[in-house]
């Protein structure tokens, strides 16, 4: 029996993740990391810094709880109790997924001078990025259930679009303030995405519509 298209390339994101997570154990960084990250950091358009901090701030545990909530609540309002269960486990596997990685790759942060008006100096593992994952399993999600759902095309393709940008600029952002790496946020992507074609396979399977 032939494997469908999507399984083969989850597959292949799967193995891409896993044979970069075991590079990203045994180096620091990679020579195309620094090279990124020196090419975003010499962006200056006004406000930009700011801008970028906004969103990466927002992928803060502490907002990130209340972001999620927030949908959570007004997911119940509108009697879609399955989306808010689904969303929750989204982002909740991608929590455990990015802290388990933390320990088993360990990978250091970027050196601290690299770091761009950052609150503090960020001592834990940087392979792979939690605000990255974090973005993915939320508004990835979201976007999921934009396309789905939202019946008017142009409101549906405003928050697709949104959501979109939204997972771009955190990768972004996270490279340009110096907190990681690029390939940092790329193992994030990989298996982010991975987790969530799990999630929606779920939510497809067992949501009530």
């Amino acid at each position: 029996m032939r494997t469908s298209r999507p399984i083969r390339l989850l597959v292949l994101l799967a193995i891409s993740f896993v044979t970069l997570s075991v590079l990203a154990k045994y180096n620091p960084y990679f020579p195309l990391d620094l090279t990124i990250t020196r090419m975003i950091q010499q962006i200056s358009f006004p406000l930009f810094s700011d801008f970028m901090e906004l969103v990466s701030v927002s992928g803060d545990v502490e907002w990130g709880m209340i972001s999620v909530a927030l949908f959570m609540i007004l997911a119940f309002l509108i009697k879609r109790k399955y989306d808010a269960l689904f969303m929750l486990v989204s982002v909740a596997g991608t929590s455990i997924i990015g802290m388990v990685m933390k320990l088993v790759v360990g990978r250091p942060r970027p050196p601290e001078e690299l770091l761009l008006n950052y609150p503090g100096y960020l001592k834990d593992s940087s392979f792979p990025s939690g605000h990255v994952l974090f973005y993915t399993g939320l508004y990835g999600f979201l976007l999921f259930l934009f396309y789905s759902h939202v019946k008017n095309t142009v409101l549906r393709n405003v928050l697709i679009i949104i959501c979109f940008l939204l997972l771009i600029l955190i990768g972004i952002s996270r490279i340009y303030l110096g907190a990681h790496w690029f390939s940092d946020t790329l193992g994030s992507y990989l298996v982010g995405t991975v987790w969530l074609y799990i999630v929606i396979c779920l939510y497809k399977k067992y949501a009530i519509k």
